[in-house]
């Protein structure tokens, strides 16, 4: 399979890893820099640890230090998300591109064989950055290993782990560690009561510490185990320990950062300095490019140094490194914007180291993927489970959600809430008392909680490990492709469990996806909330955020480090409501939650209104909108989290085949959580019949999950619902039509809805009852109602309407005027030309958003030139265009400071729905709509730019 790998651009220096080092280097350097971070955040090694000089120190020479030595009062530790946002300050004043959420996955050599750039992946996919300097800065110094730099193997027989902790003074529990107070910290919580904790550092001696990713994984392990206090309300996101593994050669003295030979740090391959340590330093040595000052020194003096070279033949690049994996190796193709177009191939990838094979791998420890490997684990295989990040939990520990909205709250959920308890010893700590016992809990707790069931299980967690692409034979799924603190390589696996939430492996592997903001900007808004000291439950719906997308992600980083800046710290996720999903075996529908529909794979009964943070789309909900806080019950089949056409891969989470406008039904935490659980049993009983996921025996699962309450019991002996007879389809239609469930039922079987609502139609006398049933026939396809719907638009004037919603959002997201358009539209009723172009003509200066959508869904569907001018008058009209973003800092300025703000997006969405409408018209004139569009195409919001550039090219 031919390997397609878009060029970003060429530098004078490559950084790999957002440790201090680096980005002292970048900033420092002359010349064109880019930086990729494996975390979300730069300083990662700072941030970890960050531990300030005493109180009385001199002050450091070097200006950066001095930021990043800002005290928040007397705390003898530096905020983390200062220390973030100044690294970041640095990069961005001195020009340094950078992005976030990339790990090295290759180098790249010209054809005398001499080092000429790097490949660098993450959820985006794989893009490649030209030059012929780099400085690996990352921990495990990755990039140097897989450009084949020589490492050696120190004899050292033992290391120190170390990491913080914050808790009250006599919180306890860490019995197992060497522990040392340095000091107060004192921070008023969310109401104002003013607390004070006392900051722990604590240190175990690890034995003979390998440099490989289970290796890493033990000494996390041994630390966490040490350290762990359930009054904890913060602690260091990973151990810190020196490895033994160094850059071959004798090691170098250490008189000071400012004199130590810099060859110390010069890999075996002419260009690649490694910043960290893993330099040629002996270990007692290496730990002092652990210390802030010491590595912004090495950094500022290794960006001193100019590595000459030919310029750069794009055509004569290979990879380095050879050799035929045991399977295709598949990584996502990246959208990569700013690119310019330029493109690598090649025939295969370079053959990744072997990291071994389990039963079941998931990927990702959040909501899902916890509870999955837990109850793979448990159920007798050997379950392996990879973590970008360094906690588990997702969404509930570091995206702060700590608080259930619905949900099924029996099954695993239940067994959850009862294990946070017992681990606490009783009361929750930092739990708000107003909610029921389990609604509510501390982060760190439930982080810790799924952690130990996975340990006692038997499974293994390697955490800071971001899976780059999926392992495949054929169709088949057979493992993940990684990048660990310990180096790149692979893992096989009999079955992998995608818990990404994005359908990451699925993806990668080729399973056909959904794709978001190509025909539609129907996005659920995205919250990124600070992390509260202590914690706390902190929802927020702001900005909209692509996972999939780094450049996006980087983005919507640095504006809520911007928004946050003087809170504690940020999460490290974005906490997305919307993302990329499969297209499953069986897709669930907005009518099959209606209708409550029957599966005989059943292995989750979810419970939610329609919390959609957003508008909907589903012709459903055009006919008549959702119940606002009315709680649906819905059956989630196993088939739904099966890639159409793919074997070996369950897909867990947001990433399930869904319709979108289902999916608030079953994204609560607690369902996610329960048939993620399911999921993790289905993989294990597949892994003991050879992977096949389709043929496992169903009857014992559904029997425990019934057990439970993730089931219930009628599933046991259920069947897929059959058709609906005729005479629940005559009931249907000679009923009010003002329920849902009579809309859904109809619309199961449109050949048989049609005649029965045309013969309602020729009778019907009451005009609500007319329009609801001319509605239902349009969004069937049927016009034989669109005079009576093209009436009422033309007799009603533009009511309120409505406007985009986050937080709160789950009923009605157009007027009654507006369905009645869009019903129009999708029936293609030509007839209605008039009434809807008078409308056009009609839309005020301040028009709501969903008049404006109306309107372009109907010119859309008949690309009209005149309905197009009617457009064109309204963009012109003042404060309709120029809401695009072409920086963070402009997004940041025309954003107001809520964290559940809603009135940038709803003017951006405005604008860009009417420039597509004007566009599809045939945009005559002056071309209006293709400079906005152009303008958006390159907005700093990755959804906007998306769906512009999906617009332009047709």
């Amino acid at each position: 399979m031919a390997i397609e790998i878009p060029v970003l651009g060429s530098f004078d220096l490559i950084v790999s890893g957002g440790g201090i080092a680096g980005v002292a280097a970048a900033s420092a350097f002359e010349g064109r820099a880019y930086l990729a971070a494996q975390e979300t955040w730069l300083g990662a090694d700072f941030c970890d640890l960050p531990i300030l000089p005493p109180a009385g120190s001199p002050p450091p020479k070097d200006l950066l230090l001095k930021k990043l030595f800002a005290r928040a009062g007397d705390s003898p530790i530096a905020f983390p998300l200062a220390v973030k946002k100044t690294l970041e300050d640095e990069l961005e004043a001195a020009g340094v591109a950078f992005e976030l959420g990339a790990v090295p996955i290759a180098t790249l050599v010209d054809g005398e064989g001499a080092f000429a750039g790097v490949v660098f992946s993450g959820k985006c996919g794989a893009y490649a950055v030209l030059g012929r300097f780099a400085i690996d800065a990352s921990e495990g110094a990755t990039l140097a290993r897989l450009a084949g730099a020589k490492f050696e193997q120190s004899q050292v027989e033992s290391a120190e782990a170390s990491r913080l902790t914050i808790a009250p003074a006599d919180a306890g529990g860490f019995d197992g560690a060497a522990n040392e107070a340095l000091g107060k910290v004192r921070v008023a919580d969310g109401a104002g009561k003013p607390g004070e904790w006392t900051v722990f550092r604590h240190a175990v001696e690890v034995a003979s510490p390998v440099f490989t990713p289970s290796g890493c994984a033990a000494v996390e392990k041994a630390l966490r185990d040490a350290t762990f206090s359930p009054r904890s309300v913060w602690h260091s996101p990973k151990a810190r320990c020196c490895f033994g593994d160094f850059l071959a050669g004798n090691p170098f003295l250490w008189p000071g950062a400012d004199a130590v030979d810099l060859a110390a740090f010069e890999s075996s391959v002419k260009g690649v300095f490694v910043a960290g340590p893993s330099a040629a330093l002996s270990r007692a040595d290496a730990t002092r490019m652990l210390d802030p000052e010491a590595a912004v020194q090495v950094g500022r003096r290794l960006a001193a140094i100019r590595v000459g070279g030919a310029p750069i033949d794009i055509e004569s690049l290979r990879f380095f490194g050879s050799g035929t994996p045991c399977y295709m190796r598949r990584e996502p193709a990246r959208e990569i914007r700013r690119s310019g177009g330029k493109r690598l191939f090649f025939e295969a990838w370079p053959k990744a180291a072997d990291f071994g094979h389990y039963d079941v791998v998931v990927v990702g420890g959040g909501t899902g993927g916890a509870p999955a490997a837990i109850a793979a684990a448990r159920a007798g295989a050997k379950v392996l489970l990879v973590e970008s990040q360094h906690d588990l939990g997702g969404e509930g520990t570091l995206g702060v959600i700590t608080k259930y909205w619905y949900g099924n709250r029996q099954g695993f959920t239940a067994e959850v809430t009862a294990g946070m308890r017992e681990l606490a010893g009783g009361d929750l700590p930092y739990a708000d008392s107003q909610l029921p016992p389990g609604a509510t809990w501390s982060a760190p707790l439930k982080a810790e909680w799924l952690r130990r069931e996975i340990g006692k299980a038997g499974g293994e967690i390697w955490f800071g490990a971001t899976v780059t692409g999926a392992l495949c034979d054929g169709q088949n799924v057979c493992g993940v492709t990684l990048a660990t603190r310990a180096g790149f390589g692979s893992v096989s696996a009999t079955v992998v469990v995608d818990s990404t939430g994005s359908a990451d492996v699925a993806f990668a592997a080729g399973c056909e996806c959904t794709k978001i903001a190509v025909d539609s900007l129907a996005i659920q808004g995205s919250g990124l909330p600070n992390l509260p000291f202590p914690p706390c439950y902190h929802n927020t719906d702001y900005l909209f955020v692509d996972d999939n997308d780094i450049a996006d992600v980087t983005r919507a980083m640095r504006l809520a480090r911007r928004r946050y800046a003087g809170e504690f710290d940020l999460s490290p996720i974005p906490g997305t409501r919307e993302r990329r999903q499969i297209v499953a075996d069986v897709t669930v529908s907005p009518l099959d939650v209606l209708l409550d529909r029957q599966w005989g794979d059943a292995v989750c009964r979810s419970v939610s209104d329609f919390d959609s943070h957003g508008y909907t789309l589903h012709p459903v909900f055009h006919v008549v909108p959702p119940r606002r806080k009315f709680a649906y019950s819905a059956d989630l089949p196993l088939r739904a989290m099966l890639p159409r056409g793919f074997s070996g891969i369950i897909v867990t989470g947001l990433g399930i085949g869904c319709d979108r406008d289902a999916m608030p039904i079953f994204r609560m935490q607690p369902d996610i959580q329960n048939h993620s659980y399911a999921a993790g049993a289905a993989a294990a009983l597949a892994a003991a019949n050879e992977g096949r996921v389709r043929r496992i025996p169903l009857a014992g699962l559904k029997r425990s999950l019934a057990g439970s309450g993730a089931l219930e019991p009628r599933a046991l002996a259920a069947f897929d619902s059959p058709p609906l007879p005729r005479h629940v389809l005559e009931s249907a239609a000679s009923g009010p039509l003002s329920e849902l469930v009579e809309i859904a039922a109809l619309m199961t079987d449109p050949d048989e809805a049609r005649p029965l609502l045309r013969q309602r139609l020729v009778e019907e006398a009451d005009a609500g009852a007319l329009r609801r049933i001319a509605k239902l026939l349009a969004a069937l396809g049927d016009d034989a109602g669109a005079d009576v719907l093209a009436s009422f638009v033309a007799a009603s004037p533009w009511d309120e309407g409505w406007n985009y919603t986050g937080m709160g959002q789950g009923g009605a997201s157009e007027s009654e005027i507006d369905s009645c358009i869009q019903c129009l539209a999708i029936a293609r009723a030509g007839s209605a030309r008039g009434a809807v172009l008078e409308k056009a003509r009609q839309l005020p200066a301040n028009c709501a958003f969903s008049h404006v959508r109306a309107v372009a869904a109907y010119a859309a569907a008949f690309r009209d030139p005149e309905l197009g001018a009617a457009i064109a008058d309204v963009l012109r009209a003042d404060g309709i265009s120029g809401h695009d973003f072409q920086s963070v800092a402009a997004e940041d300025e025309m954003t107001p400071p809520s964290s559940t703000d809603t009135s940038a997006r709803n003017k951006s969405l405005i604008e860009l729905c009417l420039a597509r409408a004007l566009y599809l018209c045939g945009d005559a004139g002056d071309g209006l709509a293709a400079k906005i569009l152009g303008k958006y195409a390159s907005d700093v919001r990755g959804y906007f730019a998306r769906y512009a550039v999906a617009t332009l090219e047709g």
